[in-house]
Formats: structure tokens, C-alpha cells, sequence
């Protein structure tokens, strides 16, 4: 973080005095006063690693996905490759770094509908893919943003619509080129400045973060983020696509992403598996131009 100026520095030896009193009253307003003091959202991110890091929780909740629900997950087509063996569904053996683990750490990245799968893994139309259906045989646990201590709260409400935009922000790769030349057009010269409190509950949030962010470690500060809730609940996370990021505090949409990590992998089962091929003629930034469309009518 950067050097604190004078009223933040009261602030936080304010919210010391509170940890050490014990008076969680006001550690539960101070946290949040210490969250949203920084100029710009980028800065609600940042300031919510260096609290949680020092101790500092925030409890954003978590979800129960009941015994019985079927998880889905594509792979693209490989000739020769027997998709029916359970082995081919379990996590990739050479455990990369993604979005919501580290390299090395075990996690079956799933999603709760085919259309969510095939959006966030850019099958293309006509491309043969194949489909793997789960199904869970006993009730898992997952933790996120999309819950909050209390979401009538408008700041905790605040929190958790801002750091899971952040988590579920695009990033750039070969696959989505198509996706980043429409957002780099549609957001030119944007900066993290030019991100405002006014826009902590607009649709395209997690698109602005994911056009700012230009690194190559972008998955080294969205697995810091989840630190705290992945060491609270260890069966998985859940979070919300950014190509259908309707899922917001309080508000579950059908169509979402799962990480289960082994604790949870232990409680789904790999059911079937379908060779298809892709008849969508749409691809994610047809969706979100639709998106817009639609929000921009509602305003």
C-alpha cells in the first residue's frame, strides 16, 4: 500500500484500538470505513488483501450446492482420447496456476450449466467439444463474494459486488482476443482512475478491471484475494461468470462457476460424458453486447 496520509493513519490506529478492546462493534464499521477510504476501486482490492493479510476478517458467507445438483465441465475434443474414462475428469494432472489456485494446488474447475462452460471456454461454433457431467453425492460448502454478513448493509453489500468483479475479470490470452479487441475499443484510454464509486453496481464492472489489468500476474493477485475465504472454506469457491455476471450479493444465477478443491472434489462424482459439437453462433462479447443493450434500456 501506499504511505498512509493523516486521516487514514487515525483510522487505522482507530481500528486498533478497536482489535485490541475487543469491541467488535466497531471493528465491523471500521474495517469497512478503512476499505472504501482509498480514490478508487482498484484501491478496495488492495486494501482488503493488506486487512485480510493482517488478520482482519471479513466473512462474505458462504453457499450450500445440495446432493443431487449436476455440475458440468468441457474439454475440447481430442481424437484418440477415451472420454468416457473417469480419469479424463478428474484435475488437470499438471496443476497450473488458474484463476482461483496455485500452481501446484489441486482444483476441478466446473460450471452449473453447459452455457457458462462453453462461454468461458470459447468453443467456437462447429468446434467438437466434449461435455462432462457430475453430479454431487454430497452437500458441499462453497465460499465468495456473493454472500455478505449482511448485504442490507449498503458498504458490506458494496464490498462483495466490488471484489468479486475484481475476481472475475477476463484475462488476456489467445483465446479471447476477440473478446479484449471489443473491450479495448469500447473502453479506450480507460484508467484505474477513471473507475468510480458510481460504478461499483453497473454490469460491466468486471470488464473494466479486466481491460486495465495489461500484467501477466493477474492470477497471482486473484488467488491472494481469496486467501482468507479458501483457508475458511476449503471444499471450493463459488463465483460468477463475467460473460453472464448477473450473480451478485444476494442474488444467485443459474449459470455461475464452481472450484472445488480436493475436500469438495471428494463429495462429486463424474457421471457421463457427450461428444458434441457446438451450433452457438454467438461468442462472449456477443452476449455482452446483448448485456448492455438490455441495461442500457433499463436505466
Amino acid at each position: 500500500m501506499s504511505e498512509f496520509d493523516e486521516e487514514e493513519k487515525k483510522l487505522y490506529g482507530d481500528l486498533v484500538q478497536a482489535l485490541n478492546d475487543g469491541n467488535l462493534e466497531e471493528i465491523n464499521r471500521l474495517k469497512y470505513e478503512c476499505l472504501f477510504y482509498g480514490r478508487n476501486l482498484l484501491d478496495v482490492v488492495v486494501t482488503y488483501i493488506f486487512l485480510s493479510d493482517s488478520g482482519i476478517d471479513f466473512d462474505f458467507g458462504y453457499r450450500i450446492i445440495e446432493k443431487g445438483t449436476k455440475l458440468f465441465r468441457i474439454r475440447r475434443y481430442e481424437k484418440g482420447v477415451n472420454f468416457n474414462s473417469e480419469e479424463q475428469w478428474s484435475y488437470p494432472p499438471s496443476m497450473p496456476e488458474n484463476r482461483a489456485n496455485r500452481k501446484g494446488e489441486p482444483a476441478l474447475y466446473l460450471g452449473t450449466t453447459e452455457l457458462v462452460c462453453l462461454l468461458e471456454t470459447h468453443i467456437a461454433k462447429d468446434e467438437l467439444y466434449v461435455l462432462g457431467e457430475y453430479e454431487v453425492v454430497e452437500d458441499i460448502k462453497v465460499g465468495g463474494f456473493l454472500q455478505c454478513e449482511d448485504y442490507k448493509l449498503m458498504t458490506r453489500y458494496s464490498a462483495g459486488v466490488i471484489l468479486n468483479a475484481f475476481l472475475i475479470a477476463p484475462s488476456r490470452s489467445d483465446k479471447n482476443k476477440g473478446l479484449f479487441d471489443y473491450l479495448d475499443k469500447r473502453y479506450s484510454g480507460l484508467t484505474i482512475n477513471d473507475i468510480k464509486a458510481k460504478d461499483a453496481h453497473k454490469i460491466d464492472l468486471p470488464l473494466k478491471f479486466g481491460t486495465i489489468n495489461k500484467k501477466e500476474e493477474f492470477y497471482k493477485v486473484t488467488n491472494h484475494l481469496l486467501d482468507s475465504i479458501k483457508a475458511k472454506y476449503q471444499e471450493g469457491i463459488n463465483y460468477s461468470s463475467c460473460y453472464i455476471p448477473v450473480s451478485t450479493v444476494g442474488i444467485i444465477c443459474s449459470d455461475s462457476n464452481i472450484v472445488l478443491y480436493e475436500k469438495g472434489m471428494d463429495k462429486v462424482k463424474f457421471v457421463r460424458s457427450e461428444i458434441k459439437k457446438c451450433e452457438k453462433n454467438f461468442s462472449g462479447e456477443d452476449v455482452l453486447k446483448v448485456l448492455f443493450d438490455v441495461a442500457k434500456k433499463h436505466m
